[in-house]
């Protein structure tokens, strides 16, 4: 998992992938408090999980534990060649209050 989180931390931080893949993020125009955020984010994560080669699903629901009506914004599922096994990351975009 610590690979996978400075996988993270070097495409978001040292590379161009935010520029190139949000610009409307380092333009004038999308307040804070906007929706559109959560939904940039969303994507954000997505794209993000199928930049590191991952299959990444947005709005999946949580574990059956938590129940259906929980959704994660980004999930993201790591196949293991043909087997049924695979890794999940999850991840949630918080909203500030």
């Amino acid at each position: 998992m610590n690979d996978e989180i400075a996988r993270i931390r070097e495409t978001l931080d040292g590379s161009d992938f935010l520029q190139r893949s949000f610009p409307v993020l380092f333009h004038p125009g999308v307040k804070d408090e906007d929706v559109l955020i959560h939904s940039i984010g969303c994507s954000l994560w997505n794209t993000l999980g199928h930049e590191l080669g991952f299959s990444a699903v947005v709005e999946a629901p949580a574990p059956a534990a938590a129940g259906c009506d929980i959704r994660s914004d980004s999930v993201w599922f790591r196949l293991f060649g043909i087997s049924v096994g695979y890794d999940i990351l999850i991840f949630q975009h918080l909203a500030r209050s």
